[in-house]
C-alpha cells in the first residue's frame, strides 16, 4: 500500500473517532440532571373533638352521677343541659358554641355531671394535649378529663382537677405527661370531662392538639 492509501485510512480514522467523540458529547447533553430532593415536612393536624358548629348538639352523651357506697350511681334530680348557643358574645371562635348548665339538687364532692363522646374515625398522629376554651357565666365547678380506647378498654387515668370560675374565655390545656398513663395515645377513642359544683359556662374547641400549638 502506496503513502496516498496509508494517508486516507489516517484521516477516515480520525474523522470516526471525531463523530464518535460528538455523539457522547451530545448524548451526556441529552440526560437531565438529577433534581434534588428535600424532604416533606408534613404538618402535624389536631383532632377537633368538637366545635360545636353542628345545627344540634352531636355525639356527646351527658348524665348525672354520684359515688355512692362505693359504685357509681345515676342521680334523680340533677339537672345537666347542654345547648348551642349564637349570641357573639358568648362564642370564642366561629358562629357557635356549647352552653353547659350543672345544677345538682345539694353540691357535694361525690356529686358530677358526666360528659362522653367517641372520637369516631379520629388519627391521634403525635397530638400530645387536649386543648379548650371555656367561659364561665355564674357558678364555679372542677373538671377532670378521663380517655379511653373502647376496643381494649385501656385507660389513661383520670386528670387532676382544674378549677373553673373566671368570665371570659380562658383556654385550659392538658398535656400527656399529666396523666397517670402517658402511652400509646394514637388508640385514644372516648374523651370525658368530668364536672363537679354548679355552674353555668360555655365551652369551644375541644381538641387534640401538639404542645405549643
Amino acid at each position: 500500500m502506496g503513502k496516498k492509501g496509508i494517508s486516507v485510512i489516517i484521516v477516515m480514522g480520525l474523522l470516526y473517532a471525531v463523530n464518535i467523540n460528538a455523539q457522547a458529547t451530545a448524548e451526556k447533553k441529552s440526560v437531565p440532571a438529577a433534581s434534588k430532593t428535600t424532604a416533606k415536612i408534613v404538618p402535624v393536624k389536631k383532632v377537633i373533638v368538637d366545635d360545636f358548629e353542628t345545627k344540634e348538639i352531636t355525639g356527646w352523651n351527658q348524665r348525672t352521677m354520684e359515688w355512692k357506697d362505693g359504685a357509681i350511681e345515676e342521680t334523680i334530680g340533677d339537672v345537666v343541659k347542654l345547648s348551642l348557643v349564637t349570641d357573639k358574645k358568648l362564642i370564642k371562635d366561629g358562629k357557635q358554641s356549647l352552653k353547659f348548665e350543672y345544677a345538682p339538687v345539694i353540691v357535694t364532692d361525690t356529686k358530677f355531671a358526666r360528659l362522653t363522646k367517641r372520637l369516631e374515625g379520629k388519627e391521634m398522629g403525635k397530638n400530645d394535649t387536649i386543648s379548650f376554651y371555656v367561659n364561665v357565666e355564674s357558678g364555679s365547678a372542677s373538671v377532670t378529663i378521663e380517655l379511653f380506647d373502647s376496643t381494649t378498654w385501656k385507660k389513661w387515668g383520670i386528670t387532676e382537677p382544674i378549677t373553673l370560675n373566671k368570665k371570659g374565655w380562658n383556654k385550659v390545656t392538658v398535656q400527656q405527661n399529666k396523666f397517670p398513663v402517658q402511652d400509646g395515645w394514637e388508640k385514644i377513642n372516648i374523651i370525658q370531662l368530668i364536672l363537679k359544683g354548679k355552674v353555668v359556662a360555655y365551652f369551644d374547641d375541644i381538641e387534640f392538639v401538639k404542645s405549643g400549638k
